[in-house]
């Protein structure tokens, strides 16, 4: 069977092969950093992540991208939620998601954790599609 078709009963997967030839994949994609580079030396992720009532999915977004190795992060979200980030996640940055310009100044981008589906969602979602950035498009941002 070819890895790229999916058996009827999915309990015939060889799931054991299927995490080995993952995770050798994934480790064949990760860059190598000396354990002495400091933060600079590791990119700069813009998170555009958290909406009234949402700011848990920002957090966890950024926690995970935090353990993923990133260097420096700055998460976009409304201002009203500038403090929650900076109680849970003191070594993020933290900017405002109306100003649509910062996407460009970052090396990566994710958008989508709990960004709603307003129309500011759509325009950042649009502005960072077309920055031409590596990107990461989750939950909200799917839906969009």
């Amino acid at each position: 069977m070819k890895t790229t078709e999916i058996p009827e009963d999915l309990r015939t997967l060889d799931r054991d092969a299927i995490r080995k030839t993952a995770a050798l994949n994934a480790a064949g994609r990760l860059k190598h950093f000396d354990p002495f580079s400091h933060k600079g030396n590791r990119g700069h992720l813009g998170l555009i992540a958290g909406s009234k009532g949402m700011g848990g999915a920002a957090v966890l977004a950024a926690m995970a991208a935090n353990k993923s190795g990133v260097g420096k992060m700055t998460v976009m979200l409304p201002q009203s939620m500038h403090l929650l980030i900076h109680q849970s996640i003191p070594e993020a940055l933290v900017a405002d998601n109306k100003d649509l310009s910062e996407v460009t100044r970052f090396d990566a981008l994710a958008i989508g954790p709990g960004i709603g589906t307003s129309p500011l969602a759509n325009q950042m979602l649009i502005k960072s599609i077309s920055s031409s950035k590596p990107l990461i498009v989750d939950a909200d941002a799917l839906n969009l």
